[in-house]
């Protein structure tokens, strides 16, 4: 029989290796985070003939704090600017884009929602970054619940959206899908279903040197 003192030994050493092994198995999924390229996610770039043009009278737009229930929705827009809902409409006409808001977001700027979903707002989103020097690592981000692995919503009740919108604010029940970077003049565009967020929480810039995107929600024609 083996002494208390081995005994103690060779459980130290099995807990040791089996520490070691789940450190290694998350180094490897953390690494694996936002590798992965979604067909559903389409990312085009050089979209609008005049982008500084119209960022300019995008910019000349007042943007406010609406108030939702007891939510505040800070720095929008809405856009009534053609440039780019024409250009999703040439590109896309099996879409109809039914809200166009800009969205002006500096650093430090509470926001609602991190990770969410765009489903309330329609089928399809769209993402204009209006910004010509965006900070490193702005875009936006794609996720995967870690636990059940959806990557979009599946709600059919109030309960289940209530628990999913829980969901959102707990960073470690999510694992990063796809990193699309930002750059001016490239669109991004997904079904709205899918959980997103922007990639830098806090945000950046000050007044017009603010993050800048135009945020365009679509529905799918009938066929």
């Amino acid at each position: 029989m083996k002494s208390a003192t081995l005994a103690a030994a060779a459980l130290t050493e099995e807990v040791s290796h089996r520490l070691m092994a789940l450190a290694e198995e998350r180094r490897v999924l953390h690494e694996s985070e936002g590798t992965e390229i979604v067909p559903d996610i389409r990312v085009y770039d050089d979209v609008l003939p005049d982008p500084e043009g119209y960022r300019a009278l995008a910019l000349a737009h007042t943007f406010q704090t609406f108030t939702i229930g007891n939510v505040e929705w800070r720095g929008f827009a809405q856009c009534e600017l053609p440039g780019f809902t024409d250009w999703l409409q040439d590109r896309r006409p099996d879409l109809t884009a039914t809200l166009s808001l800009l969205r002006q977001s500096p650093e430090g700027q509470a926001e609602p929602h991190y990770i969410h979903t765009d489903r309330s707002m329609g089928d399809w989103t769209a993402i204009l970054y209006l910004t010509p020097s965006p900070k490193a690592g702005d875009g936006t981000d794609f996720w995967r619940h870690r636990w059940s692995g959806v990557t979009e919503s599946r709600a059919e009740s109030a309960t289940a959206m209530v628990q999913e919108a829980h969901a959102w604010s707990d960073r470690d029940q999510w694992s990063l899908r796809q990193h699309v970077a930002a750059r001016f003049n490239r669109v991004v565009l997904f079904p709205a279903e899918y959980f997103h967020s922007r990639s830098l929480y806090e945000n950046y810039g000050s007044g017009d040197t603010a993050r800048l995107t135009q945020n365009v929600f679509c529905e799918k024609k009938d066929t």
